[in-house]
């Protein structure tokens, strides 16, 4: 007996020794949890914008946003043994946004968030404000799931929110918003697993945030138009899967047409020259030049250039 009582007071005592240490603080309310980190997210949005006439946002897509966060999280509550409690986070971003049809973008700026978790899940509603390159700010609620073990975190929610940007004034967006990914922090009391939630919390609140941000980011950028002189009818080439060099060479497909409209979409695209290969030679149209320079490219081609036809454009 008096051997078991040594073994229970030897084990409460180290307990003791350990919270004293400080690794267990993070359990305790009032606390504050410093997190930095990244967060990788991918989702939808769905908008609605009222603005000047010039803005062409389309009213749903699909984007990408990687983030890079700083913040500060508090627990105002906490339940142990529930593993249940409440906090508030506030931090700065930068999000690097790409989106279907629109050139990829950074975007910076600041959020505060206050909300609820269980061991597994949370409950979020906030604010976040755009720094660059408009200006804006975006209240959000949602909710989402945590695993300690991966630190794969899940959000969906709703936002509503206002922007003002350099291109077409003042607009407002809301939607619904959702997206998932794996958050990175620097643990500051990793040493108990009961402590990881209150260091997950910088990245719940960022996670939550950035899919409001980033759809309201995407209400100040238009779509990347496509380039004259590419289409899908006749008269243009193919588009292209990657951005044309600036100078250089590249592979072109002609979607049919004229030799003259083929001139005129090369010229259209800055060519000095686009070259056809047939038989074993290489036959050469030089936009603007006199017609005797021009005249075999001509002949090659009596009838019209067909569709499909491949041809190497020199910039």
């Amino acid at each position: 007996m008096k051997t078991l009582r040594r073994m229970v007071s030897a084990l409460l005592l180290g307990v003791a020794m350990f919270a004293a240490g400080g690794s267990a603080e993070a359990q305790q309310a009032g606390d504050v949890i410093l997190a930095s980190g990244s967060v990788s997210v991918g989702g939808s949005y769905s908008a609605t914008v009222v603005a000047a006439e010039g803005n062409t946002l389309p009213p749903s897509g699909s984007y990408q946003v990687s983030v890079a966060f700083s913040a500060s999280a508090t627990l105002t509550s906490f339940d142990v043994l529930g593993m249940t409690g409440t906090f508030v986070s506030s931090g700065t971003y930068t999000a690097q946004v790409s989106a279907t049809g629109v050139p990829e973008f950074e975007t910076t700026g600041s959020f505060t968030v206050s909300g609820s978790f269980t061991a597994t899940s949370y409950t979020v509603g906030g604010s976040a404000a755009l720094a660059t390159p408009d200006s804006g700010s975006v209240t959000f609620d949602g909710a989402g799931s945590y695993d300690l073990g991966s630190s794969a975190v899940t959000a969906s929610g709703t936002y509503s929110g206002e922007v003002q940007t350099v291109a077409f004034g003042a607009a407002q967006v809301s939607g619904d918003y959702g997206g998932n990914g794996l958050v990175a922090v620097n643990p500051q009391a990793a040493s108990l697993q009961i402590a990881l939630p209150t260091n997950l919390l910088g990245g719940i609140a960022t996670t939550a945030a950035i899919g409001p941000v980033a759809a309201m980011s995407l209400a100040t950028h238009a779509p990347a138009e496509t380039p004259s002189g590419f289409g899908t009818g006749p008269d243009t080439f193919a588009t292209p899967s990657t951005p044309l060099p600036a100078s250089g060479v590249s592979l072109l497909v002609w979607n049919g047409g004229t030799v003259e409209a083929l001139a005129t979409a090369t010229q259209t695209l800055q060519g000095v020259s686009l070259t056809a290969f047939v038989g074993g030679r290489a036959v050469t149209l030089i936009p603007g030049a006199p017609a005797f320079v021009n005249a075999a490219f001509g002949a090659l081609y009596p009838a019209g250039v067909p569709s499909g036809a491949l041809f190497v454009l020199v910039r």
